[in-house]
């Protein structure tokens, strides 16, 4: 069956045009991602950071019993150090499906006996009420303050421990975009050479005869 130059041009040009239009979803997918991990992992980062500073206002409390000027000062970086803990905790565990969708990051946060999530909201209640305490009231033997310094390292390793198992993943998910980058320039270029040898180059023979 023969078909017009006409329809084939059209085809072939509706063909690129959809390749062209899936290299550009692909790529702009690819960035949405990137960019979407990148802000994951800067918090769950930040969670670590928060964590530590709150056990070393802790620490400072203790160290400066009897100075009321200081401890305020340091009850005050506690709180705020503490409140964003517990804003960005929020956001990274129930407004990040990505994260928690990760088995492993998912069976770290929620899953005995690691169970983070829980620590994690512990950690900030011991916290946030040192911070609010009585002057003076933070050190040894206080339960809020041994509870905070108790529960820092072993939820700041977890959290790592939670990073890392997102690393891999989002590792993963960049090189299946890359080779889905590279499926789709190959096909684009196999279209490409077909339409050459179905369109273009028989239109060159035909324009060379009639010459």
């Amino acid at each position: 069956m023969n078909i017009s130059p006409n329809i084939r041009i059209v085809a072939a040009l509706s063909a690129l045009a959809a390749l062209a239009v899936f290299g550009y979803l692909t790529q702009s997918y690819h960035s949405h991602t990137a960019d979407n991990d990148a802000a994951i992992l800067n918090l769950a980062g930040r969670q670590r950071m928060l964590a530590t500073r709150a056990a070393y206002f802790s620490s400072q409390l203790a160290i400066h019993r009897g100075e009321a000027a200081k401890q305020e000062e340091i009850r005050r970086s506690l709180r705020q150090a503490v409140e964003k803990m517990d804003v960005e905790h929020q956001v990274l565990v129930h407004g990040s499906p990505e994260f928690t969708a990760d088995p492993a990051v998912r069976r770290i946060y929620f899953d005995a006996p690691a169970e983070l999530d829980r620590i994690t909201e512990e950690y900030i209640a011991a916290a946030r009420a040192l911070a609010q305490g009585q002057a003076d009231s933070a050190g040894p033997g206080d339960p809020g303050f041994d509870r905070v310094v108790q529960m820092a390292i072993p939820m700041v390793e977890m959290t790592d421990e939670a990073v890392k198992h997102y690393e891999v993943s989002a590792g993963r998910r960049i090189d299946r975009l890359r080779r889905m980058e590279i499926a789709g320039l190959l096909t684009m270029l196999a279209g490409l050479a077909m339409t050459w040898l179905a369109i273009f180059r028989p239109m060159a023979r035909r324009i060379a005869q009639d010459v």
